[in-house]
């Protein structure tokens, strides 16, 4: 049973998979946080771009 215990933390195999689940996580944040700020930068650009096309009047010059 000892032997077995020793075995089981000396194994090592697993650690990758987890490195590459931590990796992955944090990537997906990084790109969820990145939509977040360019969908919020677009909310204020199409509303300032509203507010100056519906502001403009067109006439014979």
């Amino acid at each position: 049973m000892t032997q077995m215990f020793k075995k089981f933390l000396g194994d090592e195999t697993g650690a990758i998979s987890v490195d590459f689940v931590v990796l992955s996580s944090a990537i997906i944040l990084m790109c969820f946080g990145l939509i977040a700020l360019l969908q919020t930068g677009n909310l204020s650009l199409g509303g300032k771009l509203s507010a100056k096309v519906s502001s403009t009047t067109v006439g014979d010059n």
